[in-house]
């Protein structure tokens, strides 16, 4: 009775507490995100209200169905085999929380490629994975647990199935359109590099987790092991999102680089003459991009400011672009044989 009991309540406690932890989690990260000042589009701050609207619920649902099987009804093992909507709705949120991640990272892989086959492949997926959520919390509301597992189990197999597919559709695919954009620059292809190895590590975490939600629901039928992962499958795509959003800082402070509308901090410049405009919307001028480490040689660019980035005399002629794009531009000028190589990183 004692090994029943650590696969079934012992599984769901252990997964309620890494949910809570990972909640707060959520939290401070949400904190960050609003501390960044980030000028995103009004959907994007939306879809993060949303997520942790959603995790809040999601979070008290569960600490709810918890105290009602260990206090409520402590000692009476028949009501862990029971349903109740507390737990059926975790299935519910897991399809909203999951599929509007997934939308949104899928849409930002559409800003590098302009493929929209891929994008409605995507999305197409999602809404099907969501439907199957759906499907299993009002199920799952009419039947006990093995019940469900004896003869609804190909749902969650079916859905959790299409999660992957989907992380991976993403994750392959953005790896592959920023893998396109290297050059021969070397801050440029450090970029990438980060932006590739950001993108692995959160498609992984998840795309993990389902895959164990698959093999133990499998192999482990009778038990809550698979539940346990359930608990806080979500907050694994919320954390991932903020992350992404949040990563940003990060991004722009560790470059050395001339950004559009962004102030580097690590760069010194100094201006070989005195800055010169040749009309009133194309403002131009001569640096020399000094880094700070010894070792590194001095840099000749030739810089144009464009609409919205302010001149030498502290005016702007347009409103910032409200856009989460970070832009990198260098530029060399060697007559007709001009390099020229623009990155935009867009939503990252």
């Amino acid at each position: 009775m004692s090994e029943s009991l650590g696969l079934t309540l012992g599984s769901i406690e252990i997964g309620v507490l890494i949910s809570s932890i990972l909640f707060g989690v959520t939290t401070v990260q949400l904190y960050l995100y609003y501390q960044g000042k980030f000028k995103d589009l009004w959907w994007t701050r939306g879809l993060v209200w949303l997520i942790w609207l959603t995790e809040l619920l999601h979070t008290v649902f569960f600490w709810i169905y918890l105290y009602r099987v260990t206090v409520t009804y402590y000692g009476d093992p028949t009501h862990l085999v029971e349903s109740h909507w507390t737990l059926n709705v975790s299935s519910f949120f897991d399809g909203l929380i999951g599929g509007s991640v997934q939308a949104y990272f899928a849409f930002r892989v559409y800003r590098f490629s302009q493929n929209l086959p891929l994008l409605l492949l995507s999305w197409a997926v999602s809404l099907v994975q969501f439907s199957g959520a759906l499907a299993t919390t009002i199920i799952g509301q009419h039947t006990t647990l093995p019940f469900f597992a004896a003869h609804y189990e190909w749902i969650v197999t079916m859905t959790l199935s299409l999660c992957v597919f989907v992380d991976i559709i993403n994750t392959v695919g953005l790896c592959y359109f920023l893998w396109t954009r290297k050059s021969g620059l070397r801050s440029t292809n450090e970029i990438v590099e980060k932006l590739i190895i950001w993108t692995v590590e959160t498609g992984l975490v998840t795309t993990v987790a389902a895959l164990l939600m698959l093999i133990t629901s499998r192999a482990l039928p009778d038990t809550s092991v698979w539940i346990c992962i359930s608990v806080f499958y979500a907050k694994l795509y919320s954390n991932s999102l903020l992350a992404s959003l949040n990563g940003r800082t990060f991004l722009r402070r560790s470059q050395p680089s001339v950004y559009s509308g962004v102030n580097p901090n690590t760069t010194t410049l100094q201006f070989a003459s005195a800055p010169r405009r040749r009309s009133s919307d194309d403002p131009e001028m001569s640096a020399t991009i000094k880094p700070d480490a010894s070792n590194t040689p001095e840099t000749r660019v030739h810089v144009q400011l464009k609409p919205g980035a302010q001149t030498a005399s502290g005016e702007s002629s347009e409103p910032p672009h409200t856009d989460d794009s970070i832009a990198l531009e260098e530029r060399t000028g060697k007559g007709k044989g001009d390099l020229e190589s623009q990155v935009t990183f867009d939503a990252i």
